[in-house]
C-alpha cells in the first residue's frame, strides 16, 4: 500500500499495519492507516425474503450498479499514479465532489527536509583546519590607506615581533613611527595555538587518510590511534581558545600602537588628576590619534578563527553522531 507521510511528506511502500496505525520508515512518524474499501453487490430481491441479500452475482439484474468507492485527489506535490481509469470523469459522472487534498500536520502547506550527513560532518574538520591554517600566512591586522596596507602583520610575524611594510605609501603617510618601539613578540600565545593547529591539521588528515591502513601493524600508532578522535579535538579546542584570546588580547602591532598613543598622551592624563572633565577629553583625543592609523582586523583573520570554531563544532558533532550508532542521521523539517 503506498501512502504519503503526514510529517515527512514521502511516498512510502507501507507492508505493516499495527491497530490501524503504520510508520513511516523515513521519518519514524506514526499515523493512522486507511481501511480498505470493500464493494458489496446488491443482490435480486426476486426469489427471497424481505431483508435478504442474495449471494449470486450472476442473478443481479442489469440495472443494479455497484457501489463506486470514494474518490480522494491525490495530495498536493505528491506524484500521481495512473491506474488506467479517469477518476475525473468518473467523479463528474456520479456527481460526487473530490475532497481539498489534506494539509501537513500543524496547517502548514509545505515542507523542507535537510539531513546531517555523516559522511560531510566527518571530512568537515580536515578542510577547516587547512583553510585556517593557510589563512595564518595572510595578514591578520594592519593599517590601511585607500584599502592598501601600509603596514601589515601575520600571526607567524607576530609570533617573531615584526610586521611587513609598505615604504612608497609610509612616506606619503608621515605617520608616528613611535609605535614600533613598543612592538615586541607574542609568542606566549600564538606559539601553543600555531604548534596545535598544525598537529590538529595532520591529524585530522591522518584520521581520513589512514582508514586503510592497518594502525595495528605500526607500534607508534597503536598506541594512542584509539584516541586519535579524542586527542584531536583536545587539540582544536586549545587552538580555539588561544586563537580567541588573542584576538581579545590584540595582536603584536595592535597592542604597539595603543601603546604608543598611551605614552603620547601620558602627560596631557596626569594634568587631568581627577578630573572627569578633563580626563574624557584625553580619552577623545586618544580615540582620534587611534583613527588616524587606520588600524584594522582583516578578512583573513575572521576567516581563520571561524574555521576553527567550525572544526570545533563539526568534531562535536561527528563524535555525536557516532555514538548513534545505527540509528538514521538527524534531519532538520522546515515546514512553512
Amino acid at each position: 500500500m503506498l501512502l504519503m507521510c503526514p510529517s515527512c511528506h514521502s511516498l512510502v511502500e507501507m507492508t505493516e499495519v499495527t491497530d490501524g496505525k503504520v510508520r513511516c520508515p523515513l521519518c519514524r512518524h506514526e499515523f493512522a492507516a486507511p481501511t480498505r474499501y470493500e464493494p458489496e453487490v446488491l443482490g435480486s430481491s426476486s426469489g427471497s425474503s424481505a431483508g435478504s441479500k442474495s449471494t449470486d452475482v450472476t442473478s443481479r439484474p442489469a440495472s443494479a450498479a455497484a457501489i463506486a468507492p470514494p474518490l480522494v485527489a491525490p495530495p498536493a506535490g505528491a506524484a500521481s499514479f495512473s491506474s488506467g481509469v479517469n477518476r475525473t470523469d468518473s467523479a463528474s459522472a456520479s456527481g460526487t465532489r473530490l475532497p481539498s487534498p489534506p494539509l501537513p500536520e500543524g496547517g502548514y502547506a509545505h515542507a523542507i527536509s535537510i539531513t546531517l550527513s555523516p559522511t560531510v560532518v566527518a571530512w568537515a574538520p580536515a578542510v577547516l583546519l587547512t583553510l585556517a591554517l593557510l589563512c595564518t600566512f595572510f595578514p591578520w591586522v594592519g593599517m590601511f590607506v585607500g584599502g592598501a596596507a601600509v603596514y601589515r602583520q601575520t600571526p607567524w610575524s607576530a609570533l617573531v615581533g615584526t610586521v611587513s611594510t609598505n615604504y612608497s605609501l609610509a612616506e606619503a603617510t608621515r605617520w608616528n613611527l613611535r609605535w614600533l618601539d613598543h612592538l615586541h613578540s607574542d609568542w606566549g600565545l600564538l606559539l601553543p595555538a600555531l604548534t596545535t593547529l598544525v598537529l590538529a591539521t595532520l591529524l585530522a588528515w591522518a584520521d581520513r587518510s589512514l582508514k586503510v591502513v592497518d594502525w595495528h601493524q605500526v607500534p607508534p600508532l597503536a598506541r594512542f590511534w584509539p584516541y586519535r578522535r579524542w586527542i584531536l579535538l583536545a587539540l582544536v579546542t586549545i587552538t580555539a581558545f588561544l586563537l580567541v584570546s588573542q584576538t581579545l588580547y590584540g595582536l603584536g602591532m595592535e597592542r604597539a600602537v595603543h601603546a604608543a598613543i598611551v605614552q603620547q598622551f601620558a602627560d596631557e592624563m596626569r594634568e587631568a588628576g581627577d578630573n572627569s572633565d578633563k580626563q574624557a577629553i584625553v580619552h577623545y583625543r586618544m580615540e582620534q590619534e587611534l583613527r588616524r592609523y587606520n588600524l584594522e582586523y582583516t578578512l583573513w583573520q575572521r576567516l581563520g578563527v571561524l574555521a576553527v570554531l567550525l572544526a570545533l563544532l563539526s568534531l562535536v558533532v561527528d563524535t555525536l553522531l557516532q555514538q548513534r550508532g545505527t540509528l538514521p542521521p538527524p534531519r532538520l523539517v522546515l515546514q512553512y
